[in-house]
């Protein structure tokens, strides 16, 4: 757990950031809602209320972005009860991004780092790489891509430090249908991953057969009432990600207030 301090302190030391304007800060209220089957195969999951706040510092020399998240923020993280049972408990995330230009248009070196942690563990990565960002077709478009260096540990206890392998790969899509509405795409993955880090984070008891690939891809809908007051709709599908071991589909219904 010290690894996790350590690094979460880094990075919040980095700065608060977001893919926006200069200075903006946004706070988000929403429940993450499971179809009835992917509870069933990811018995260590439930619904769930999720707050997060992210700010957001951009320039001439490109963006940072953090975003810190609680999920089920009512119930104490705390919680000493038997891992892996269904109980429910407080997740905290923290996920840090810079894109710092290269010079050439669009271009940008990247760093990421997304941690996670609950009862039953914590997991770490870091990608290195470069990103690219363009506004073509009325949308804005965002791609990266980079090689992980990962750490974590699982509900039985089993961790690993200082793993490099495998592949960040990012993409999203913001497109404005009208004034107010706003339709999104997003896919992040974590592919080849080394074949420890895919056994203790996603190989279940056995601690074997973990799936080397992961990912989280969304489909989202939001509406502006204002500059500060929007709400969003989306669907989500998660695969062996972050506490997730198997297939998950995610509806996550949420306000955002910006400031």
């Amino acid at each position: 757990m010290k690894t996790l301090s350590r690094l979460t302190l880094a990075c919040a030391l980095l700065g608060l950031c977001g893919p926006a304007a200069a200075g903006k800060t946004v706070v988000s209220i929403g429940y993450l809602l499971h179809e009835s089957q992917s509870l069933d195969d990811n018995l260590n999951q439930f619904d769930r209320t999720t707050v997060s706040l992210a700010n957001i510092n951009a320039g001439d020399w490109g963006r940072v972005v953090t975003v810190g998240i609680v999920d089920n923020l009512e119930k104490s993280a705390s919680y000493s009860g038997p891992a892996n049972n269904g109980e429910d408990w407080s997740t905290y995330k923290l996920a840090f991004t810079g894109d710092f230009k290269t010079g050439i248009k669009g271009l940008n070196t990247m760093f990421k780092n997304v941690s996670y942690y609950n009862v039953n563990g914590y997991e770490n990565n870091l990608a290195l790489g470069l990103s690219y960002d363009i506004k073509a077709l009325g949308a804005s478009w965002y791609f990266s891509g980079g090689y992980m260096y990962s750490t974590g540990s699982n509900a039985w206890g089993t961790d690993f430090q200082g793993d490099w392998g495998g592949y960040h790969v990012e993409f999203r899509l913001d497109k404005p249908i009208t004034d107010k509405t706003t339709v999104g795409v997003q896919y992040i993955g974590m592919h080849d991953r080394t074949q420890q880090h895919a056994d203790i984070m996603y190989g279940g008891v056995s601690e074997t057969d973990g799936d080397k690939n992961g990912y989280c891809a969304d489909i989202s809908l939001s509406y502006n009432f204002s500059k500060k007051i929007k709400t969003s709709l989306a669907l989500r599908q998660l695969h062996a990600w972050y506490g997730y071991k198997n297939t998950a589909n995610i509806l996550y219904i949420g306000a955002q207030y910006a400031f």
